[in-house]
This record gives structure tokens, C-alpha cells and sequence, in this order.
């Protein structure tokens, strides 16, 4: 990686899939591999997509569901996710709405039995004053590689944190 990277620092790759209808993250994919963005909730693509994500052994996680940019807002449903985005830079309203939604889910999953889905946080930092790694994410990963990593968030062993 470079003359400054010690064993103890694993990078993801992975992108921000920027859709008419939102976006979503594909973590983990392989260098190179390219996920298309080009489709809206209606046109199923989004569906193909995931399925090409989880097939690669990547997650795909709904970003910023209540960005109050008109395609920002989520449009594609939860059932192709590995986790949502909810908190996502400096604490806002948006991040209020995605708590709470996902909070409405983990009811639901545990008063039917259901399949829940974790959360996630993210600093989503493009440019000053914000800042990256605010909020961030721990996983407890059973290894320092890809697909522990992966295993933990998908599991729900993370948690979001915002520490300066």
C-alpha cells in the first residue's frame, strides 16, 4: 500500500453508486469492478445490481436515505440490503428520519420474527468544514481482513461513532 501502511490498516474499496433514486454503497467490491447507476426505482435495475454486489462477496448499504436532495432520497426498499446509513456527517434532521426509520424496521423484525438490518454511520466528507471519519464505524471482526470485516458489519457487530 505504501511505505507508511502498517499490518494493522486494511482499506475496503468500494464506491458511492449514485442513482436517480438514491444512493447506495457497494463495500467491498473487487478494484475495478463497475456497478451501474443508470436506472430509477421502477426500472428493477437496482435489484440486478445487488445481486451482482453479493455475488462479488460485497455489501450494498442504502446511503443517506433522507438527504433532502431530491435524488439523494431512497426509493429502491431495504429487502436487497446488508445495512442502512444512519447517521451520515455532521447530525442533522435527515439523520433523525433514518434513525427513526430504522428503528421502526428493528421493531417490526423482532415482533415478526423477521430479517433485521443494521446500521451504519459514514462522514461522507467532500470538502472543508467537514470532516472525515465523523462519524465512523467499529467493527468487531473475528480477522483484520475483507471478508471478516464484511461478516461483522453484515452481522450487526459494528457500531457508529463520533469521536474527535
Amino acid at each position: 500500500m505504501g511505505p507508511l501502511a502498517g499490518d494493522d490498516l486494511l482499506i475496503l474499496t468500494g464506491e458511492e453508486v449514485t442513482t436517480r433514486n438514491g444512493h447506495y454503497l457497494a463495500l467491498g467490491i473487487e478494484p475495478g469492478d463497475w456497478i451501474d447507476w443508470r436506472y430509477r426505482a421502477r426500472d428493477k435495475g437496482f435489484e440486478q445490481e445487488a445481486q451482482h454486489i453479493h455475488a462479488s462477496g460485497g455489501l450494498v448499504v442504502p446511503a443517506h436515505p433522507y438527504c433532502p436532495y431530491v435524488a439523494c432520497r431512497w426509493k429502491f426498499g431495504y429487502d436487497d440490503a446488508d445495512a442502512v446509513e444512519v447517521w451520515t456527517g455532521p447530525w442533522t434532521a435527515d439523520d433523525e428520519y433514518a434513525i427513526n426509520t430504522w428503528d421502526s424496521m428493528l421493531a417490526h423484525s423482532v415482533r415478526t420474527g423477521g430479517r433485521w438490518v443494521p446500521a451504519m454511520g459514514n462522514s461522507d466528507a467532500h470538502s472543508a468544514p467537514q470532516v472525515i471519519g465523523l462519524p465512523h464505524n467499529v467493527v468487531n471482526a473475528a480477522a483484520l481482513s475483507r471478508e471478516a470485516v464484511l461478516e461483522g458489519i453484515r452481522n450487526g457487530r459494528s457500531l457508529d461513532r463520533r469521536i474527535r
